[in-house]
């Protein structure tokens, strides 16, 4: 598959390279929601780039990086059967350009790769609610149950670029996540596609979306969300 080269600006608690990456963008790459800088700012309009942070932005540019650097950890650590199991979903050029409509879905949490103090280089976890609603044509995507609930903003991609997710971490009993941008430590920035079938089938037909976060604040080099119809 061609992948197309996108220029983005340049600018967790990893380290991050002070260089731009060479990777490109891939090609086909709630009511109760906390609200974002996004939204607090009409200027910022439907432009993301006008609202990541310049690591952000980092992170997003080197999205392909983290993503290989997170599938051979878990091979070496002998997952290998596990990303197998996994499909399409856990491949990095299996993405098309498209976000989720409004709606109900199961989501569950891939994370590869394993920062110091993680024990596991694959964990995946079990399906729990999420949603996708929209407001004055604003997508935004939240996950409602787990001690790890990422929840913001989608903004739509521009041609062969694919929407970009800007949100921020809710954990364990709090009742709502920042917004983005207040706390570099929360914040979330990821790519959204479509990924085609699930490979579980049932209810949740052909429909399957993902969202891939590079470099996370926590225990792993890249977490994968999984999206499917609630059915």
């Amino acid at each position: 598959m061609k992948r197309l080269r996108v220029a983005l600006p340049a600018g967790m608690i990893v380290a991050l390279p002070a260089a731009a990456s060479a990777a490109a963008l891939p090609a086909a790459a709630t009511q109760n929601a906390p609200s974002l800088r996004a939204e607090m700012a009409p200027a910022a309009g439907a432009d993301w780039r006008r609202v990541a942070r310049p690591a952000d932005q980092i992170r997003l540019r080197q999205w392909r990086t983290s993503f290989l650097a997170g599938l051979e950890a878990a091979r070496i650590a002998g997952f290998a059967a596990e990303l197998a199991g996994e499909g399409a979903l856990l491949d990095p050029d299996a993405g098309r350009v498209d976000a989720p409509p409004p709606g109900a879905y199961r989501c569950r949490v891939v994370k590869l790769g394993a920062r110091p103090g993680a024990t596991r280089a694959f964990a995946a976890g079990v399906a729990t609610p999420c949603r996708v609603t929209e407001n004055a044509g604003r997508l935004r995507f939240q996950i409602l149950d787990g001690v790890q609930r990422p929840a913001g903003r989608i903004y739509p991609g521009r041609g062969a670029q694919p929407p970009v997710f800007l949100g921020s971490l809710a954990l364990g009993d709090e009742v709502r996540a920042i917004g983005y941008g207040r706390d570099g430590g929360r914040d979330l920035a990821g790519l959204v596609e479509a990924v085609g079938p699930t490979e579980r089938g049932g209810a949740a037909g052909s429909a399957r979306w993902r969202i891939i976060l590079p470099a996370p604040q926590f225990e792993s080099l890249v977490d994968v969300i999984e999206i499917v119809p609630a059915g």
